[in-house]
Parts: C-alpha cells; structure tokens; sequence
C-alpha cells in the first residue's frame, strides 16, 4: 500500500527519505483503506519507518488491532539534494525525474539501490512469512523496485504508472525474489469516497 496524501505530493515536490507527515486529506485517504481493509486477514503489517507511510499504516493496523513492524528497507528513494525541490526545477536539471537506473541523486540513492534493498526485504518477509499475507505500507518509489525486482525487470523497461496515494498493489511471491502480479493501482475505496488524488510521491 501506498502511503496517503501529503502537500507536498499536493505541491508536487520531492520528499524522497524527509518525513512529510500526511496532509488532512492523507489522513482521510488512509481512513477509507483502512475501511476497505478491515476485514481483511493479514499476519504482519510493515511499515516504512517515515511518519507518511506510518500514519497511513496506524489507521489499518488499529482496525485489525495488530503491530506494525517499522523497516527502513521500505523508504522512499533518497533523492539527495533534489529533495524538497518542485517537480518543475528538477525537470530542467540534466535527466530530470527520470532518470537512468544506475544513476545516483547527488548524495542520495539510484533506482537501482533501491531495488537491492527493496529486494532484499522481500526476499527477508518470504523466508519469515512464507505462505502468508503481509500488508506492507510504503512510498511510490519503493513500490516501484518491489514490482521491478519481483517480475525479474532490473533495467525498468517496463514503465508502470503512477501509483495513487493509498492505492494497493498486490503480489504473489514464490521463492528466490520472483512473483506474480496480481492487482495493481487498485484506489476503490477512494473513487466510493470521492477522495481520489493521484499525485506522485
């Protein structure tokens, strides 16, 4: 799950690792997947340890009255010096948003470091929770090398869409970092509520 709405995502700036709490909206957002989700069986909630995601996690976990387990391998990518920046300076630096896999933000992070790290905690939930269901609330990036590392796409040629804010992104994972996917970009609950905002991380 894709944490909620923040002004900055509003304001469309990069947050990347600065912790943006949710805005009026992201708390109504992440109460209508909370809704959506409250009869649903999990055996662990994740949770990046950033208080967007966080907050967002809180509303499912008090429904199903279960823990949430923080890991910082969920974060967002760190975007370095870009972040905090608008969307519109940073599309006319060299590469702009888009950029190559394995080119790093200045002093921060790579699509592809986020794939290692993002994997790593996949492959760390399969070992601990095999057969089971985890509901893992996270940032677009992140979900993003999930999908990327678990349908064996390590170049990112295949361009997934934005991910709405509380939007829920389900996998099948088997062993060894590959998976299935089964649902993606799915923001239901928030159409039913007239909360729909689909605005980059």
């Amino acid at each position: 799950m894709r944490h909620g709405e923040t002004l900055w995502n509003r304001e469309k700036r990069a947050q990347g690792q600065l912790d943006i709490p949710l805005s009026n909206l992201g708390i109504a957002q992440a109460q209508a997947l909370a809704e959506r989700l409250k009869h649903t069986k999990f055996d662990a909630i994740i949770s990046s340890d950033l208080s967007r995601a966080y907050q967002t996690a809180e509303m499912t976990a008090e429904k199903l009255k279960m823990p949430i387990r923080t890991d910082i391998a969920w974060r967002e990518i760190h975007q370095g010096k870009a972040q905090g920046s608008s969307y519109t300076e940073l599309r006319n630096q060299t590469f702009g948003l888009h950029r190559p896999v394995h080119l790093a933000w200045e002093k921060g992070e790579s699509k592809h470091d986020v794939m290692n790290r993002v994997g790593k905690a996949i492959l760390e939930l399969h070992t601990e929770f095999a057969e089971s269901r985890v509901a893992v609330f996270s940032h677009g990036g992140a979900i993003r090398g999930a999908l990327h590392v678990l349908l064996n796409d390590l170049e990112q040629h295949i361009d997934f869409a934005e991910r709405g804010n509380t939007s829920i992104t389900k996998l099948e994972v088997s062993t060894e970092n590959k998976g299935r996917l089964l649902v993606y970009n799915d923001t239901a609950h928030l159409e039913q509520m007239n909360l729909v905002k689909r605005i980059n991380s």
